[in-house]
């Protein structure tokens, strides 16, 4: 447990990192191989710091919990069918380096005869052999940065992200929330199109500008701010488009009214059935109102031939 809360706290001051010795780059790693084949990949460490330093890398798995929670864990779990840590080789380590230096080390990720083809996921750590600073407590700090791995096995890849939810939260997010069905990561980006209820376009969003994945077999929710401040009382739709990179389609509509006092109601939400809406709104969004327009304007016509026949 104490070598799991170190990781997450290294993590954490990635944002920070210049105020600490020891970098890393890059911070995520996305790799595709076939079964037996070994990959070659690499770390870049930074020491920001005057004084030389010796690099230390160890290995890890990574995984999302229930919560969406990212989790490390420093040994290895044979429950865990996403773990790839026992992939990876280390061709150096307690590497030196200068101060004010960056320094690429390589290492390998070794795919065994009889991996399933999926996702596999795993973490190499970079700290110092030595803690670099201490607290206002005098207690030392040991700075440690995660570089993320994700592996791909060739030989039959299953990709099937589906809608779970699409919903505004209270803290004025619109949250689209999938479910990964399938054996490997995928990443859904596309638009959010609000319409008033004339469907005249009022504002275009964007879902997962920071590309970010959903892991298989779990939940992943994409959070879009938005300003309900800008909207006057009524009611309102909220069309989806989004498409993962294995190119599944993800669409839903979203009926909502905004009462006078700016809370919210959720109407009526539909997935699937704004398909074509959706599909046309994350290629060419401006046609959306075309498309539902021209339908109910055919229902229309239709009910009206329906009469006149009926009379004569």
């Amino acid at each position: 447990m104490k070598k799991l809360t170190l990781y997450i706290i290294g993590l954490f001051i990635l944002s920070s990192a210049t105020a600490y010795a020891i970098g890393a780059a890059p911070l995520r790693v996305q790799v595709q191989g076939s079964p037996g084949e070994t990959l070659e990949a690499m770390v870049r460490a930074s020491n920001a710091k005057e004084d030389a330093k010796i690099i230390v890398l160890t290995k890890g798995d990574f995984y999302v919990d229930e919560d969406e929670s990212l989790q490390f864990m420093s040994e290895y779990d044979e429950n865990n069918k996403h773990s790839m840590q026992n992939w990876i080789e280390f061709i150096e380590n307690d590497v030196p380096i200068d101060g004010n230096a960056i320094k690429e080390i390589p290492y390998k990720i070794n795919i065994p005869e009889d991996a399933q083809p999926g996702g596999y996921y795993g973490t190499v750590f970079v700290s110092s052999k030595n803690p670099e600073t201490k607290d206002v407590a005098g207690v030392a700090v040991q700075t440690v940065v995660a570089q993320l791995i994700l592996v791909e096995v060739t030989g039959g890849l299953k990709t099937e992200v589906e809608l779970q939810n699409f919903l505004i939260n209270k803290e004025n997010q619109i949250e689209t929330v999938v479910f990964n069905k399938g054996n490997t990561h995928d990443s859904a980006k596309g638009r959010i199109i609000l319409t008033d209820r004339k469907l005249d376009i009022i504002e275009e969003l964007t879902v997962n500008d920071g590309k970010s994945n959903s892991l298989p077999d779990r939940q992943k929710t994409y959070a879009t701010q938005w300003d309900r401040s800008n909207y006057k009382p009524g009611i309102y739709y909220a069309y989806l488009g989004a498409s993962t990179e294995q190119d599944d389609i993800i669409a839903g509509e979203l009926k909502f009214e905004i009462n006078r006092d700016l809370s919210l109601k959720h109407l009526k939400l539909t997935k699937g059935r704004t398909y074509e809406i959706a599909k046309s709104l994350y290629n060419d969004f401006p046609m959306i109102p075309i498309v539902v327009v021209g339908f109910e304007l055919l229902v229309a016509l239709l009910y009206f031939a329906f009469k006149f026949f009926k009379k004569s």
